[in-house]
């Protein structure tokens, strides 16, 4: 909801959206991105007609509180049908829509359960925006295997020390940051050192991981585990692990081993395998 109008609307065009949900409070840039005049585009982009998605607005409280019986609705899945799109600015700065399978998806949240030996006594962060490929298994990890998501307020993550408390308070067991945020949190633990024993698992993606910030944080959170993460939203997110029970003796910081199911390949820039 607080992408730019153009954007959303861009986007929802693209994707050839036909039904958008939202919730009160959280419709300013929705409203804006639908012109109320025919014939106005109202988005940067004066190619692409005005979306055409009927907006839906949802009371979320009421709907949480109707829930749901639980039972299977019966809708087939197949495993190369669509889960969702992520659109990605890329190099030239355009929306480009990357577009994930349910095979793909559910090979990943499988390995992120298996990697980060997530299961029924997990409590996982849910700290990334849903606009960022990340937030699917953050999301839906746990719940495929009986643990515990904990929704993070995008104020409390902007907050180093409201996000340590919560990971304390919440007994959060694995969380995901980008290494400018990992830098930002080993910063407040080495000026106000606490403990953190339930969190198990430190899973840093999205930048490359300086070696000295390996060191810094096994420094202060020694029992827990680093986790450098590599992969693209076309390929359903990350599909390298590298698993540090400490820092990195020769200093160096890698990529690690694929995940299940995934081969990787390192080409040329004629995409011709190198020794």
């Amino acid at each position: 909801p607080d992408y730019p109008p153009d954007r959303i609307a861009t986007i929802l065009n693209r994707a050839e959206c036909r039904l958008v949900l939202s919730e009160p409070g959280s419709t300013r840039n929705l409203d804006r991105a639908f012109p109320s005049e025919p014939g106005s585009t109202g988005n940067a982009d004066r190619a692409l007609p005005p979306p055409r998605s009927p907006l839906v607005v949802l009371d979320a409280p009421s709907v949480a509180e109707g829930g749901g019986d639980g039972s299977d609705l019966g809708i087939p899945v197949p495993a190369d049908a669509l889960a969702y799109i992520f659109f990605t600015s890329g190099s030239t700065g355009e929306p480009k829509g990357a577009m994930v399978e349910h095979a793909g998806m559910l090979n990943h949240l499988l390995a992120k359960t298996e990697d980060l030996r997530i299961g029924a006594g997990s409590v996982v962060a849910q700290t990334a925006s849903q606009c960022f490929d990340i937030s699917v298994w953050q999301l839906l990890a746990s719940t495929l295997v009986g643990g515990r998501t904990v929704l993070v307020e995008q104020e409390a993550v902007l907050d180093v020390h409201r996000i340590l408390e919560l990971v304390a308070q919440e007994q959060v067991t694995v969380l995901q940051v980008v290494p400018s945020y990992l830098d930002v949190l080993v910063t407040a633990l080495e000026r106000t050192p606490r403990p953190l024993p339930a969190l198990r698992y430190l899973s840093v993606t999205g930048e490359a991981l300086r070696p000295d910030l390996v060191r810094r944080w096994f420094r202060v959170q020694p029992g827990s585990r680093l986790v450098n993460a590599y992969g693209l939203t076309e390929t359903s997110d990350d599909t390298n692990h590298d698993v540090m029970h400490r820092a990195p003796e020769d200093g160096r910081v890698t990529l690690g081993r694929p995940v299940r199911n995934v081969r990787v390949y390192v080409v040329d820039d004629g995409l011709t395998p190198v020794p």
